[in-house]
């Protein structure tokens, strides 16, 4: 995951680079944002994926170009709460699952318990309607 964030970054930054006619080195990067370091100027993320376009293959990303881990934010912070815990353990928690709406239907794929067998009749919604 950490690679596929760091290809994502090195590509937001080559489009800044072609746009703003400037070196990779001088940029670097905020939360969402871009920043060149001569001039201060700054795109956010969302800005530059109005422009960049994805490159035929993904950047090649080093052991070198990752982030190192005593620069993480966000991963291994204790301070960040975990809000979905609490629901979680006492079973209030809503999954996609349990979401039901008014007229559902449900439905289920037909299997054999034996591999390689067929089922020898398939319902039919008009046949389950007065289930």
């Amino acid at each position: 995951m950490r690679i596929a964030g760091a290809q994502a970054r090195r590509i937001l930054m080559d489009a800044v680079v072609q746009k703003w006619n400037v070196p990779l080195s001088e940029l670097s990067t905020e939360p969402s944002t871009v920043v060149h370091a001569s001039s201060g100027r700054k795109i956010r993320y969302g800005e530059i994926a109005r422009f960049a376009t994805m490159p035929a293959e993904a950047p090649k990303i080093s052991p070198e170009d990752l982030k190192p881990t005593n620069r993480f934010r966000l991963i291994g912070n204790k301070s960040i709460g975990r809000i979905d815990v609490a629901s979680k353990v006492n079973g209030s928690a809503k999954y996609g699952i349990d979401v039901q709406v008014a007229g559902m239907v449900f439905a289920s794929v037909l299997e054999s318990p034996m591999e390689g067998a067929k089922p020898d009749f398939v319902y039919s919604a008009d046949a389950l309607a007065g289930c």
